[in-house]
């Protein structure tokens, strides 16, 4: 009878030995998450987000080939020039629906912002001939990267609250 009491202890300490071993593995995970958590929370703030000059070179290479072409080629034909301004503004906006890095904000914000400020500028410069000889494509197109540019430096992140 001595038998089964020694085989009952050991059976109560392989499992009071699995359970802390279940245990400690489990601890190791915790701790193991909490670094990754904190490694990732510290990464967020030292890589932010940048608006760069380099990828905005395809919508200013087409803003300034259509305004090169407006002051050399077409000079003040007011209809070839208004439909080279909206060809070219519609393409300058399927280049910024390809690019990720041109903003911080969401995506749906800058293209509804830039969209805007291409239609009025394309509205204007089709309709008043006289502006056709100044490069306004260009100017709507770096006016859209400084004001990106003055948002990413400001840190103004939606979604992100300020402690």
């Amino acid at each position: 009878m001595a038998t089964p009491s020694l085989q009952s202890e050991k059976d109560y300490s392989r499992i009071e030995q699995a359970t802390q071993e279940r245990l400690a593995m489990r601890n190791t995970a915790i701790e193991k998450r909490v670094r990754q958590q904190q490694l990732s929370a510290s990464g967020e703030t030292k890589q932010k987000k940048q608006v760069r000059l380099w990828a905005y070179a395809g919508p200013l290479m087409v803003a300034g080939f259509k305004d090169f072409l407006d002051v050399a080629v077409i000079g003040m034909i007011p209809g070839v020039s208004a439909v080279l301004a909206f060809c070219c503004s519609l393409l300058v906006f399927f280049l910024f629906l390809m690019k990720d890095d041109l903003t911080v904000r969401p995506k749906a914000v800058f293209l509804f912002q830039a969209g805007g400020a291409l239609v009025f500028s394309t509205g204007v410069e089709g309709f008043a001939s006289l502006l056709n000889v100044l490069p306004v494509g260009l100017g709507v197109i770096m006016g859209i990267y400084f004001r990106e540019k003055q948002y990413a430096l400001s840190g103004m992140v939606p979604g992100k609250s300020k402690k």
